[in-house]
Order: C-alpha cells, then structure tokens, then sequence
C-alpha cells in the first residue's frame, strides 16, 4: 500500500512541475530592457569555449539550461540567439510563393516541351534567394550587454 502511494505522489508532483511556466529571462546591463525566451521555444546557444548548440531550450534552474541533450550552465553562455516570430512567418511566406513561381513555370515546360521554354521559372529564384536565408535568421544577444537568468512561474 505504501508503494502504490509513493507512486501515486510522485506521478503528481512530476505533473506538478510539468505544468509550471518556466522562462529564460535577459536582461540588459545598461537599459531598462528585458527579453523572455520560453521553455520550449528553438534557441542558438555559443558557449565560451566556441561550440555551438541549436535546439529546444529547457529551463532547468536559475542557472542551468538544456539545449538539445546538453545541460549548459548560463555562466558559461558567450550568446544567444532567437528567431523571431515575424520573420519566420515573411520569411516562408516569401520561400513558398518563390516555390509555387518556380515550380508553375516548371510545369508549363513540362506541359508544353523542352522546344520552346518559357522563363517563367526563373522568377521564382530571386524570392527564394532572399527567404532561404531569412528562415535561418537568429537575433543574437550576447552576455556583454545581456545577464541571463531561468525564472519558474512568473517573472
């Protein structure tokens, strides 16, 4: 009866913790500034040592984080990148169009023949050459001017 009990306490404390709001809090060093990454949200992460690690962040103290299966100390943090929001979304509009453009245009060659090619699909290239590199975009920030610090529940 104790065993199932213990189980049963443990199962709800870990639901417990799942369920609480943790966030990564930067705050700036001379501004009056703060930015909230969330738990779960893609970070790019340069250690001091230079290696850098992309991925899901997981918020696992006040002074430790997980990105991608490494458990990386914020003291250790050189900078952090994060996308945006609004550029990811202009970002797949514009690579999705310069997609439907290239491939519309490939297709009016296939249907008609080689013979005479349109160059419709060639108007498709210049928007995925400004999207592709708009999606991998991260907005860097780095411990000169940022303090790190993990927040549970509220900030």
């Amino acid at each position: 009866m104790r065993i199932i009990g213990i189980i049963t306490m443990l199962c709800f404390t870990y639901t417990i913790q799942a369920q609480t709001n943790k966030y990564l809090v930067l705050k700036h060093r001379d501004k009056q500034k703060e930015v909230v990454i969330a738990q779960g949200e893609f970070v790019v992460v340069k250690t001091f040592k230079g290696e850098k690690i992309r991925g899901q962040m997981e918020v696992l103290s006040e002074t430790l984080i997980r990105v991608k299966h490494k458990v990386v100390p914020l003291t250790n943090v050189e900078r952090i990148g994060k996308r945006d929001a609004w550029t990811m979304r202009i970002a797949s509009l514009i690579v999705s169009t310069g997609m439907n453009i290239t491939l519309f245009g490939l297709s009016d060659n296939l249907r008609h023949g080689w013979d005479t090619p349109s160059e419709n699909y060639k108007a498709g290239i210049p928007l995925l050459a400004a999207g592709i590199p708009m999606l991998v975009l991260t907005y860097k920030r780095t411990s000169k001017h940022w303090t790190y610090e993990g927040a549970m529940g509220n900030w």
